[in-house]
């Protein structure tokens, strides 16, 4: 089940690819000096650099709190930067984490980090 997710994901990825360059929407060569700040007003950047700190955070905030805290933090944050309500983000993210935790616990078997709200759960 593992490979069958893993292939899927890279065929999308694959099939986003092509289409991005068959649209010309490839990526942009962004250019910065150390005086232009410009980059750090640019929404797709702040995107980037949120992504990559979410990662990071998940990597460090998982095994000290859990899973299902760690994302429900991580998606209320990116909502939220990217303009959704806040109770529609805060919502939304618990939903998708407790879906999210049981798909991967309970049906894939996949080890995640256990907190204290995961041992309530089950």
């Amino acid at each position: 089940m593992p490979r069958l997710i893993g292939g899927g994901g890279l065929l999308l990825g694959l099939f986003l690819l092509i289409g991005g360059l068959r649209r010309g929407t490839g990526t942009a060569r962004i250019e910065v000096s150390p005086e232009d700040n410009a980059w750090m007003r640019d929404r797709r950047m702040i995107a980037v650099l949120a992504v990559l700190a979410s990662v990071i955070f998940f990597m460090l905030a998982s095994p000290l709190i859990g899973f299902i805290p760690t994302v429900l933090i991580i998606m209320i944050a990116l909502m939220l930067l990217g303009g959704a309500h806040p109770i529609n983000a805060l919502g939304v993210s618990l939903i998708t984490a407790l879906v999210v935790y049981y798909g991967f616990s309970r049906l894939l078997l996949v080890p995640l980090p256990r907190g204290p709200i995961e041992s309530l759960l089950w």
